[in-house]
């Protein structure tokens, strides 16, 4: 009964234009799910990096700018450089292929 339910399921998603793929093994997921998690770290990183140096450039520019503004840009650097490491470092030392 159980198998029959699920081979209906199956012809009813390919028919929806979703095919299964039974190769496919959750070790194989999980790996690419950590990878697309680590590149979108990565874009965040770098646009904090970006973020934190335009600031640096407004408070140098602007006499006016608060007296923390630079010290923010510099956390913003070091906070996206960190960030972005992340995934730099997980794939040198072999934890994600």
């Amino acid at each position: 009964m159980l198998m029959n339910s699920l081979n209906n399921l199956s012809y009813g998603l390919t028919a929806l234009g979703v095919s299964i793929n039974s190769n496919v093994d959750a070790k194989s997921v999980g790996n690419n799910l950590i990878k697309y998690i680590l590149d979108i770290c990565v874009y965040g990183g770098v646009g904090l990096i970006i973020f934190g140096a335009v600031s640096i450039g407004l408070a140098v520019s602007n006499p006016d700018a608060p007296p923390n503004q630079k010290l923010t840009g510099v956390m913003m650097i070091l906070g996206g450089a960190i960030i972005a490491g992340v995934s730099v470092l997980l794939r040198a030392l072999g934890v994600i292929g």
